[in-house]
């Protein structure tokens, strides 16, 4: 019974061993993003905030792996067009937070620790993009990334084109304010 136990006890701590090298694996660099980042245009009275924090979720072939989920505020000339930022702290699934974000791509060993990718659910649009990237312009104060989102929602006709338009902004440079 005893030679039971430690047989147990030496397989549970194996199988955590992997379940963590496979969830470290796949993430390099995550702490670099967490926190307030901020995109100021005075002359198109704009400002885009993104907040960010690290998390985990079970992925069904590899265990919890590490990611980043947060939200967004919108602002053009002082008025709020569009605002999630009361999900930040959200307890809901990473992929169901305005923001997810991780360095793993389809490929296990594909990680890239200046490079996230990410799904981003646009709240005034109401629609989800998923080849979306943030890329680490700058990793000395000030901190910068650039945030570039995608339209990808596939193939249509030329007269049944959906609305190209994000109710964020697609292309920018953010600072770490935080």
């Amino acid at each position: 019974m005893k030679n039971l136990k430690k047989a147990f006890i030496i397989i549970s701590i194996v199988f955590m061993s992997v379940i963590t090298a496979n969830a470290q694996s796949y993430t390099a660099n995550l702490e670099f993003y967490v926190g307030t980042w901020r995109y100021t245009n005075a002359s198109t009275g704009e400002e885009f905030t993104i907040q960010l924090r690290k998390t985990s979720r079970v992925h069904v072939e590899d265990g919890t792996i590490d990611c980043l989920v947060g939200a967004y505020t919108y602002k053009k000339n002082g008025q709020i067009i569009v605002d999630c930022i009361n999900q930040y702290n959200s307890q809901i699934d990473p992929l169901n937070m305005p923001i997810y974000a991780t360095n793993r791509t389809f490929a296990a060993s594909d990680v890239n620790p200046d490079r996230l990718y990410m799904y981003v659910i646009d709240i005034g649009k109401n629609k989800t993009t998923f080849s979306n990237e943030i890329l680490i312009i700058s990793g000395t104060d000030p901190k910068n990334i650039r945030w570039i989102l995608r339209n990808d929602e596939g193939e249509y006709e030329t007269q049944d084109l959906p609305p190209t338009e994000f109710s964020i902004p697609t292309d920018i440079v953010l600072t770490r304010v935080r």
